[in-house]
């Protein structure tokens, strides 16, 4: 019995591919993958909208005061 092995060309490799550091305006340096700075900023944001719907949930007095 007789085994063919089938290759493939390789795949061209693009300028961005080669060096895929970016400048990342919000913290003023370059990446090669996502900002930190940009992530910590959007959990940021995410907490504080979390916190200010949970605040809104609680009653202005407690229940059974008059």
């Amino acid at each position: 019995m007789t085994t063919a092995i089938m290759t493939r060309p390789a795949a061209r490799t693009t300028v961005a591919a080669t060096n895929p550091e970016y400048w990342c305006a919000p913290c003023g340096t370059f990446h090669a993958g996502p900002c930190a700075t940009v992530a910590d900023r959007q959990l940021g944001d995410f907490l504080a909208r979390m916190v200010r719907e949970a605040d809104a949930r609680v009653p202005a007095e407690p229940p059974g005061a008059a």
